[in-house]
């Protein structure tokens, strides 16, 4: 009876380490932006006990994620800007805040048409052409901005 005891103690720790949930949280901002809504950050999973998911920030880039404890591939993905990778695989096993990243915009270079808003920057990382038989119009108070 006391090994059976033991036993079914050691089974319920241990059940309680593989399924236990952690938070992991944090910002990642757009560069030239004030809206950092819409990132998306993936985690994949790397161990056996973490499974893959997925987070999305806020307007001002804040973004949380309950995740099964475990190793974790992070990535960080939004349409226009630079995708970045979490320098190291974390495992995580407490609530954890990670550190803030920033991604770079892609820049835009080549032929462009079209509208550019003024709720936007738009940053010039190469040359530019319109083609003939295009327009691009520039509404007012449009920030451009030139990238090296």
């Amino acid at each position: 009876m006391k090994h059976s005891l033991i036993l079914f103690i050691v089974l319920v720790v241990l059940a309680d380490i593989v399924f236990a949930e952690v938070t992991v949280s944090g910002y990642a901002f757009l560069e030239n932006e004030t809206n950092h809504s819409g990132i998306m950050i993936e985690f994949t999973a790397k161990s056996p006990s973490s499974i893959t998911d997925t987070a999305y920030t806020s307007s001002d880039g804040k973004y949380s994620i309950g995740l099964s404890a475990g190793m974790y591939e992070i990535k960080f993905i939004k349409e226009g800007f630079l995708s970045y990778t979490y320098p190291e695989i974390p495992t995580f096993s407490v609530t954890t805040a990670l550190d803030d990243v920033n991604l770079e915009t892609a820049g835009i270079s080549g032929s462009v048409s079209g509208i550019w808003t003024r709720d936007k920057v738009y940053v010039i990382k190469g040359d530019i052409t319109i083609e003939e038989g295009d327009t691009l119009i520039i509404e007012a108070g449009v920030q451009v901005k030139l990238k090296n």
